[in-house]
């Protein structure tokens, strides 16, 4: 009799074999979101997602770290859709900038470098920072920032509030555009707590030039809100769901 394990251990198995194809056969697929500016109510650009094929189980990007995670194959991943997204951005009628996420510990990857290096657009590109790991050094990645800037790119630092980037991280890497947890956003229907930490936030990003972003606005409620606390752009749901890059 086969038990629940026993048909899960053989899902992991065929989903392995899957993930390796569409990695292997590059069948991964740009999907974008829009970003807004609050400011001059205008399109400010699009966050680049990755995606896997529409009718397979690892469609979603959750998916395809996990088992890119799980094979240990988590910077190939990230190294094809930096390729796909930089390649689609140069072709892309979509006005605006792009941002692209990607692990900060990769700017010290010298094919990554290379692949930024080279690329003829940089001024379309915003390189989005996600993390989930601590970083205890940040001295050899800010040395990368600071030369990747010279030919043109911008840096974001995502899920800000969440995890392991708050407010002593933005102070000492001064990203050009820092993004508010998409849960701190869910909170603040309720939890009036929060408008003092972002004020500050807000008002500490301002002072060396940068901008914040709120992202996962779902209503016109949480809009009101991000709007009365100065902050630059947003995105969610409220404005656009991602969709297939055409």
């Amino acid at each position: 009799m086969i038990n629940d394990k026993d048909n899960q251990s053989k899902f992991k198995v065929v989903e392995n074999i899957e993930f390796k194809k569409i990695l292997n056969n590059n069948h991964l697929f740009s999907y974008v979101q829009l970003i807004v500016d609050l400011k001059s109510c205008t399109n400010f650009g699009y966050e680049f997602l990755i995606r896997g094929p529409v009718n397979s189980r690892l469609h979603a990007a959750d998916k395809l770290f996990y088992f890119a995670k799980e094979l240990g194959l988590q910077r190939n991943l990230e190294i094809a859709s930096i390729n796909l997204h930089l390649n689609n951005a140069s072709n892309s009628s979509l006005n605006g900038c792009f941002t692209i996420n990607l692990t900060p510990t990769l700017l010290l990857d010298e094919e990554v470098q290379n692949i930024l290096i080279n690329y003829k657009f940089p001024h379309k590109i915003k390189i989005e920072f996600t993390e989930h790991l601590n970083i205890e050094d940040w001295k050899p990645i800010n040395k990368h920032i600071e030369k990747l800037k010279c030919y043109g790119y911008d840096f974001w630092l995502d899920d800000v509030g969440c995890g392991y980037f708050d407010l002593s991280l933005v102070n000492e890497i001064k990203p050009d555009v820092v993004k508010l947890c998409i849960k701190i956003i869910s909170k603040l229907n309720f939890d009036e707590s929060l408008i003092k930490d972002i004020s500050q936030l807000v008002e500490n990003v301002h002072k060396y030039g940068g901008m914040v972003l709120a992202e996962g606005v779902e209503n016109a409620n949480q809009l009101t809100i991000i709007k009365n606390l100065n902050i630059d752009l947003a995105q969610g749901y409220f404005f656009g769901k991602p969709t297939p890059l055409i």
